[in-house]
């Protein structure tokens, strides 16, 4: 019983890591700046707002 916990646990585990890698990679090439975006969500604002004031 508890190797059938074990897996289902890892099986959860594996499908997160999935889904957050997924939900990753398809938030990246709409912003084009990947740096941007790991070191503050606040600069990628500031850039919005610039764009908007050009």
């Amino acid at each position: 019983m508890a190797r059938v916990l074990r897996s289902v646990v890892i099986g959860a585990a594996v499908l997160i890591a999935v889904v957050a890698v997924t939900s990753i990679v398809r938030s990246r090439p709409p912003v084009e700046s990947g740096h941007s975006v790991a070191g503050a969500s606040t600069s990628g604002t500031e850039n919005t707002d610039d764009f908007t004031w050009q």
